[in-house]
């Protein structure tokens, strides 16, 4: 924003502000857009103009009395504007807080990750002992016939021993 015409004028102004209109031309060589940003300031209520005088002969042929822009004077407004534009210091609290702020926030976000890496380690648990509970249905079951198996066996291994003694 420094670097800006409106800048240099207000500041300008302000800096040479004795009461009167101040010639601004030596700030910018463009006198057109000199102009535009005169005319910007003093339609923002920034700054007074006053118009050079043209030559007497001038207003009434209808010629453009001067090829200079107007003198200025800054108004309280501008002056505000120009404050305002300035950089503000930071207060002690905000310093004091700022790091703590990085702090917590860097921590908080280690916290995420390592809550977020053990529910993906949840997870693969949560996987794995599925899985095993599949296999050991199978087991399970074949337990199970292997059991069923036994009794038949031992069924059958009795009804031979009774008809043997038949």
């Amino acid at each position: 924003m420094k670097k800006t015409l409106e800048y240099k004028i207000l500041k300008y102004l302000s800096e040479n502000n004795n009461g009167t209109c101040i010639d601004v031309s030596a700030i910018e060589n463009n006198s057109d857009f000199l102009k535009s940003v005169i005319k910007d300031l003093k339609e923002r209520n920034f700054i007074e103009t006053l118009e050079y005088p043209g030559k007497p002969m001038e207003k009434f042929v209808g010629i453009i009395p001067s090829d200079k822009p107007a003198k200025c004077k800054i108004k309280l407004s501008g002056i505000e504007y120009l404050e305002s534009l300035k950089p503000q210091p930071i207060p002690k609290y905000q310093k004091i807080y700022l790091p703590l702020f990085i702090v917590f926030g860097i921590s908080t976000m280690t916290f995420a990750y390592l809550n977020y890496s053990s529910n993906n380690k949840n997870e693969i648990l949560k996987f794995e002992v599925d899985s095993l509970k599949n296999v050991s249905r199978i087991y399970k079951d074949s337990v199970g016939l292997l059991k069923l198996q036994v009794k038949l066996y031992k069924h059958q291994s009795l009804i031979d021993t009774l008809e043997n003694k038949n």
